[in-house]
């Protein structure tokens, strides 16, 4: 508690991006594990709707939820995936001062730094800003290999996380994630070679797993 009211007093504006880019990641995944810890694991889609809009730390004078950092900060202001939401800081121009915190340029990558307690999402690990950028690369490296599934010939099966933020990865999602496959091991070079020829063939099909929202230490019995 003592470390978070030191927040209050931080000047984000004055970060550099790699410092502010990293700044963020570490403090969305300290929130989240802070709000579990004190608010128990939201168990609906309501309840996960409230959570995440609630549950704040004040940075520098000014609230930041756990929505306003995702989809606020590190998304660029972009309206969270589902339906009738708004972008956290408001449309450009609302005079919301935390909209001049966000990280320019989109970083995609950031969706496989960040850990909303669920046992489908990408694992916590810390970030630095001298390596921030290596350390997001190998983060979605590992979450591609481990979530990008090759169901069947022509067949792939990815994590909804591709699907709920599709407008991030660009036009092409599945173009966006060979950019990003891991290729450090013969079998990740075999499967990317079969996702390429069948890209290019365009017998690609795709689907999307269901995502586990169980809390990542409740095993079977406590669900």
């Amino acid at each position: 508690v003592s470390l978070t009211r030191g927040l209050r007093d931080l000047d984000v504006l004055e970060m550099s991006r790699a410092r502010r880019l990293a700044f963020f990641l570490n403090i969305y995944n300290a929130l989240l594990i802070h709000a579990i810890t004190i608010l128990g694991r939201p168990r609906s889609f309501v309840a996960r709707f409230r959570f995440f809009q609630t549950a704040s730390y004040c940075i520098g004078g000014h609230l930041y939820s756990l929505n306003d950092i995702e989809n606020g900060v590190l998304r660029g202001n972009r309206a969270p995936p589902y339906p009738f939401a708004s972008k956290p800081f408001g449309e450009p121009g609302s005079g919301d001062i935390r909209a001049q915190a966000m990280i320019t340029g989109g970083d995609p990558r950031i969706h496989f730094g960040l850990n909303c307690g669920a046992r489908s999402c990408p694992p916590i690990r810390a970030y630095d800003e001298s390596n921030v950028d290596q350390a997001l690369e190998a983060a979605t490296a590992n979450f591609i290999r481990d979530n990008v599934k090759i169901v069947s010939e022509n067949h792939v099966e990815l994590s909804r996380i591709f699907l709920w933020y599709a407008s991030d990865f660009g036009s092409n999602v599945i173009w966006w994630i060979l950019k990003h496959w891991p290729l450090k091991t013969e079998e990740d070079m075999q499967n990317y070679r079969r996702i390429v020829q069948w890209v290019e063939s365009g017998q690609l099909r795709i689907t999307y797993s269901e995502y586990d929202w169980a809390l990542n230490e409740v095993t079977e019995n406590e669900r």
